[in-house]
């Protein structure tokens, strides 16, 4: 007599497609927090502590955010999608992914604000969201298409499957 339990009759396959997507979504976040880090600093070790570019706050914000953006592509390419993608490539699309963003975010600002009348937090959230969701899905299938981080579908072989293997009758 055979004994089955319910894995025998669902594919394990079905529960890794709902969660496939949460770890990379989560590591995009925190590259998303480890970049601003890295910006941030940048910009205030440059105006504060170190006299490189001088007392130019403009130029020190550029450098930084540039900083930043590498780093977002580096982990995001490395990390978060573990990606094969040719790397002048991918960052130049990345770079337009980002340049995207920044319209699509000021774009959304106005529109809720002076469209739409929401408060300035309800706005930010809402833009935040939106931005997040839009540079997540454009890392994903436009600028790191190589990802390593796909759906791949595993199911548990039956029983029976296992036991003409073991037999080696698909030798």
């Amino acid at each position: 007599m055979s004994s089955h339990t319910i894995r025998d009759f669902i594919p394990s396959f079905q529960l890794h497609r709902r969660t496939a997507w949460i770890a990379p979504v989560f590591k995009f976040a925190a590259v998303g927090i480890i970049n601003t880090g890295v910006d941030l600093g940048i910009y205030f070790l440059l105006t504060r502590y170190v006299n490189l570019i001088g007392d130019n706050e403009y130029l020190s914000k550029a450098f930084s955010y540039s900083i930043g953006v590498v780093t977002s592509y580096t982990l995001n390419r490395n990390w978060t999608f573990r990606s094969n993608t040719q790397s002048v490539h991918s960052f130049g699309l990345f770079v337009g992914v980002n340049l995207v963003s920044v319209v699509l975010n000021s774009v959304l600002m106005l529109l809720f604000l002076d469209f739409l009348r929401l408060g300035e937090v309800s706005a930010l959230v809402l833009v935040t969201g939106i931005t997040f969701v839009w540079n997540f899905l454009a890392s994903k299938f436009i600028v790191f298409t190589g990802s390593h981080t796909s759906i791949e579908v595993h199911p548990i072989p039956s029983q029976g499957w296992k036991s003409k293997l073991n037999n080696h009758q698909y030798r």
